[in-house]
């Protein structure tokens, strides 16, 4: 892939961070609820 254009460049950015910030959120409510400890189910 090739960005041509600084505009179209921009766009990627904006993108690139919304994704990190919605993965941020998402990361700190699984830490925050302990949702990792309450998926483990004993075999």
């Amino acid at each position: 892939m090739v960005i041509a254009t600084l505009t179209e460049y921009h766009e990627y950015e904006n993108a690139t961070l919304c994704l990190m910030h919605e993965l941020a959120i998402k990361s700190i409510e699984i830490i925050d609820g302990k949702a990792y400890e309450k998926r483990a189910t004993p075999p």
